[in-house]
Formats: structure tokens, sequence, C-alpha cells
């Protein structure tokens, strides 16, 4: 019975035509988040959420619903995303920001509970001051929780990718950093400068993913 729910989830977290291992790494990083998300449902009447690289079928929204159908109402998404159409994404209860990063995170004043950045850090020219500045938008006690390749992952995923075409070439191709523990750290340095937070990482998927974690008090 799980093996054939998490093979229906995989499917609802995918896209048309994509490769094999896609839709299985996204259902693993998306996973991470679940403690964290039960934990502000228990602790909140509402909970706001930014979901960073959210992508035009804005599948971390999807992968909420089957996990907290009856708690959707409660969850506040805003999914931001320079490289969409919001216009495509026909959802009532979905705020789509299709700024750019930079400029969204210059002047905004909202603030959240969540803010969420799978996958990203590895295709920005500047992971260290995007997550500071998304730091900046969490509200007392909120959190931002991500992940990101560690640096033996490089040569994995480029095998898995060019030799045997089960991860997308594009992913890998637009890929500029991997990071390993002492990288994350040397990030959550310049995070501390700016306020009270606690963060956290460990690796996951062996030794081929990071999970990152910041609390802001």
């Amino acid at each position: 019975m799980l093996l054939f729910d998490t093979y229906k989830l995989t499917k609802i977290i995918s896209l048309n035509d994509e490769p094999y291992l896609e839709k299985w790494a996204r259902l693993f990083r998306y996973n991470t988040s679940l403690p964290i998300v039960r934990k502000l449902l228990k602790k909140n009447k509402h909970i706001s959420l930014l979901d960073v690289g959210c992508g035009q079928d804005v599948l971390y929204y999807k992968f909420l619903e089957y996990h907290f159908s009856g708690d959707m109402h409660r969850i506040k998404y805003a999914g931001l995303d320079p490289l969409i159409y919001a216009r495509q994404v026909f959802h009532k209860d979905i705020k789509i920001i299709t700024a750019q990063y930079e400029n969204y995170l210059q002047q905004t004043t909202d603030r959240y509970d969540l803010v969420t950045i799978f996958a990203v850090l590895e295709h920005v020219d500047d992971p260290t001051d995007l997550m500071v500045v998304l730091s900046q938008l969490l509200v007392q006690g909120g959190y931002l929780i991500g992940t990101t390749p560690t640096k033996p992952a490089k040569p994995v995923l480029e095998f898995l990718s060019y030799k045997l075409g089960y991860i997308a070439e594009r992913e890998i191709d637009e890929h500029k950093n991997y990071f390993d523990r002492r990288s994350i750290l040397d990030i959550f340095a310049e995070v501390t400068k700016s306020g009270r937070f606690f963060t956290f990482h460990k690796y996951f998927e062996v030794i081929l993913n990071n999970f990152f974690l910041v609390k802001k008090f």
C-alpha cells in the first residue's frame, strides 16, 4: 500500500515526458519539508508559505494538496518564479509572483511562516546573498528550508544525465554551484549576521543532497 501510494504521488508531481528519475528526486526533496509543515499547522491557525522557484506546474503545491487535503484552506501559498507565466496557472488559492528574485525580495513587505527553496541554490549566481535576503522574509518562529546537490553529486548527476538520460540535461547544464557541509555553514554564517537564527544541515540521499534549515527567533 505504501509503495502504491508513493507511486501515485510521483505521478501527481511529475511533468509530461520528463526523464525517469526526475519525479523521484523531486519527491525526496519535497518529503524533507513534511515535519516542518506539520509542526506549523499544529501551532498556527493559518500559515503563509513562499515557494521560491515554484515552476509553471506548481508541483510543490500539488504535493501539499496530496498530504494536507483537509488543511489546504489554512495554507496561504505564494509561488515566486520569474520564468513562468502567471496567466497559465489556474487555481484560485495560488498567488504567483513572476518578478525577478532580486526585485521582489528588495521591494516586498510580505513575511512568511515558511519559505521553501528546493533545488534552486545550484542555479543562482550568488546563493549566499539569496539566502540572507530570504531569511529576512521570515516571521518570528518562521522557517526557511531547502535542498541543493552536494559536490560529490556532480559526477553522478552528469553520468545519469549525459550518459543514461535519466535526468534532464538542461537541468544539469544550468547548475552553477555544488555544495558541501562547509559551504552551507559558510552561508549560515552570513545569515546569522543579520539576526537571531537557528541553523541546521544534514545530508540525504546518502551524500548526494543537502538539506538545510534556518529558523528565525
